[in-house]
């Protein structure tokens, strides 16, 4: 590891002309037959956080995957899909357009690019953050000095006002800590976390 530069939550989106406003009446509504909710593709970080949010919120709906994100949303527009994950930088624009409604997002605290978006912990929903990030790693025999010398370019650029303003134009919510350590410890929790969602949900890439 090297360093660990951005987070991109997960979000729940919504049609915005559909009929579901709020998660609680979208989670009310999952045992109707059929309700159809949408991911990426059967391995991706949308099915992990749609996976941790069934395990967590103990609702089922009728998953669907698509080949992206793109053809996912254009279904819940539509209304033929009734909700979908996708990350804030993904689904940020749509939500701009009122194309699309953000009902939660999978992340400890709310966005500063969806402010009234609630957590799900806030809506009762504890357990299920999923959120994405964005790093730099190295071989694995790379010196620890030149790791270290990395390390210290990287916080030096993540400083810079071009950096951050390019960062914020993304959508992208900069990591707090980018030491060498706490990247490391991050990618450790991730694997035993994920990995043992994956086990138990019967997760496979495709």
């Amino acid at each position: 590891p090297i360093a660990n530069i951005a987070l991109t939550p997960q979000i729940i989106a919504v049609s915005c002309s559909g009929p579901y406003k709020t998660l609680a009446e979208l989670t009310g509504a999952s045992q109707t037959p059929d309700l159809a909710f949408a991911i990426a593709t059967p391995g991706s970080t949308t099915h992990f956080a749609y996976a941790a949010l069934v395990h967590s919120a103990k609702v089922d709906f009728n998953l669907v995957p698509f080949k992206g994100n793109t053809q996912a949303a254009s279904q819940v527009i539509a209304g033929d899909v009734a909700a979908m994950y996708d990350t804030v930088p993904g689904a940020l624009g749509l939500i701009k357009a009122g194309k699309l409604r953000a009902v939660a997002i999978a992340a400890s605290r709310r966005s500063p690019f969806l402010p009234d978006t609630p957590t799900l912990a806030e809506q009762g929903i504890a357990g299920a953050e999923a959120i994405g990030w964005i790093g730099l790693v190295a071989p694995a025999k790379t010196p620890a000095m030149i790791l270290d010398k990395l390390n210290a370019q990287v916080k030096l650029f993540l400083a810079s006002p071009a950096a951050q303003e390019t960062m914020k134009e993304m959508a992208f919510v900069p990591v707090e800590e980018t030491g060498r350590d706490a990247f490391a410890k991050t990618i450790q929790s991730e694997l035993a976390r994920w990995g043992k969602l994956a086990k138990d949900a019967n997760i496979r890439a495709e």
